[in-house]
């Protein structure tokens, strides 16, 4: 087992107890990009306070743990198994209404389709363009514009919270209401 941190940026609302006692918390957006769930950014607490500055009155970051190793997740960003089954589906959804679907349109297949509810409890994916600092780029060679994003900034959309590692959801930003100041 190898354990990875997930973080939630949630807004500040002077709420530690409840959040720690009530979190995570789930998105139902009708535009949410993985489908409804609990969204976290995947080992990527750079990208949480990233998506944080979007708060106008601040936000707070929760961390939560998963099983890297475990196969209860459709890995879309680096298991190629799923990437093709995911296109495949994709494929035959553009087929039948003449145009590219999105991604909550597959996904949505894929559960009527499939087993996914109970093949998995979580999603994770990396959404190209959402987050991309300059400095996190590595080229492969200087006279070409291909590059190795060293610091992705992954999502995982948890469908069941069994998925997280023994209800671990303990705020760790701002430091005020970590659990050390609390006391």
């Amino acid at each position: 087992m190898r354990l990875r941190y997930l973080y939630q940026t949630l807004d500040d609302r002077s709420n530690p107890e409840e959040i720690e006692n009530n979190g995570p918390y789930k998105c139902n957006r009708k535009n949410a990009w993985l489908g409804c769930g609990y969204y976290f950014w995947d080992s990527n607490l750079e990208a949480a306070h990233w998506w944080g500055k979007d708060y106008k009155d601040g936000y707070v970051i929760c961390r939560s743990q998963y099983d890297y190793d475990s196969l209860d997740y459709l890995d879309l960003v680096g298991n190629t198994e799923h990437l093709d089954s995911f296109k495949l589906i994709a494929n035959e959804i553009a087929n039948k209404i003449k145009k590219s679907p999105t991604v909550p349109m597959v996904i949505e297949q894929l559960k009527i389709l499939t087993n996914f509810s109970k093949l998995y409890k979580a999603i994770r994916a990396h959404p190209i363009n959402s987050k991309n600092n300059e400095e996190d780029k590595i080229f492969f060679i200087d006279t070409h514009t291909a590059y190795i994003n060293l610091n992705p900034p992954i999502q995982m959309c948890v469908l069941n919270k069994s998925f997280l590692i023994k209800n671990i959801f303990d705020i760790i930003y701002p430091e005020i209401y970590c659990k050390e100041s609390l006391v």
